[in-house]
């Protein structure tokens, strides 16, 4: 099967072309993101882990009419996303998007004497 795609992308060259450049610019904008977003990302996954791990504590104690699981596995689902939400104001805090001007435009109107 390998052997007929590569003989069909081989005789089709600017198919080839358009998915090397298809390619090119999924490794770019992936690097991008894991460049400049690296610790949303992993705090995403660990936050979607830990509300999953949550609901899953919970329905196994409920199973197991089991009800210190219940309570832990709702202290999760209660927990993971507040911390989540704490991690995105700290993050949109700390990169300085808060809402008002940035401080290259505070800079700016600072030398005009604004």
């Amino acid at each position: 099967m390998v052997q007929d795609v590569l003989q069909y992308l081989s005789a089709h060259p600017g198919v080839l072309a358009a998915l090397c450049l298809f390619l090119f610019l999924a490794l770019v904008g992936g690097w991008y993101v894991v460049h400049h977003h690296l610790k949303l990302i992993v705090v995403t996954l660990l936050c979607a882990g830990g509300f999953a791990s949550g609901c899953l504590v919970a329905y196994r104690g409920v199973q197991g009419d089991m009800r210190d699981l219940v309570a832990i596995g709702l202290f999760l689902i209660v927990v993971f996303p507040i911390v989540y939400m704490q991690a995105l104001r700290t993050t949109k805090i700390a990169s300085g998007m808060t809402g008002g001007p940035s401080a290259a435009d505070r800079g700016h109107a600072k030398r005009a004497g604004v």
